[in-house]
């Protein structure tokens, strides 16, 4: 809670409530502070000579701010009761699109399973591939050619050769002040870990819309 003036504070005390700005807060919270005896405390603090007013109002400040923390702290809990359900909702649709895919793919098992195959067929065409680049980086080495244009296609020739790389460990171990001194710390956002506990998807959860069709496609 930001330092009010003795003034400020018997101010709003007399006015029964509170407002204060924490750092974590974006807008000034009012207090209701009514069930708190502040009445008597002002009167008492004001008929008190000036020493004993700080004394009496840096008490009541403490007061306050105990009061305000839990009262910030109740705040929180809801926002974040609030949160969560808007957090699960998110992830169980999600989720529930996740099925509908998976619904999807078994509804319609013999196109997925012919895509499949031609991803196989394209896959099992491209593994020869770098056994012919060796063959062909071999035969240009030979030639001592470092290109080779033909009709549909160009290569060309890199010779074996080395690139510098750092050592990343080695040279924090052997010059730890050197790679402190060099090190830049960088800001990382702050972050969550979940873990969630959603209840079970159920079929009518994963429906689709069809507009009187039973079959999509």
């Amino acid at each position: 809670m930001e330092d009010k003036t003795i003034e400020e504070l018997m101010s709003e005390l007399s006015d029964g409530s509170i407002t204060t700005t924490f750092s974590s807060s974006e807008e000034p919270l009012v207090v209701d502070m009514s069930d708190m005896p502040f009445p008597e405390i002002v009167s008492t603090v004001s008929q008190s000579p000036i020493g004993e007013q700080k004394d009496a109002m840096q008490e009541v400040q403490e007061m306050i701010e105990e009061q305000h923390s839990d009262f910030y702290n109740q705040n929180i809990e809801k926002d974040m009761d609030v949160l969560e359900k808007e957090y699960v909702n998110m992830e169980r649709k999600a989720a529930i699109a996740q099925a509908k895919i998976i619904r999807f793919k078994q509804d319609h098992k013999d196109i997925f399973d012919k895509l499949a195959e031609l991803e196989k067929e394209q896959a099992d065409a491209l593994i020869p591939k770098e056994d012919y680049r060796e063959v062909i980086a071999h035969k240009l080495a030979t030639l001592g050619e470092k290109k080779w244009k033909g009709m549909e296609v160009e290569f060309s020739y890199f010779a074996p050769s080395f690139k510098n790389t750092f050592n990343k460990k080695k040279f924090e171990a052997e010059q730890p002040k050197m790679y402190a001194k060099y090190v830049e710390k960088t800001p990382v956002k702050e972050y969550i870990k979940t873990k969630l506990s959603l209840l079970p998807i159920l079929p009518e959860d994963i429906k689709e819309e069809t507009n009187g069709n039973e079959n999509i496609g």
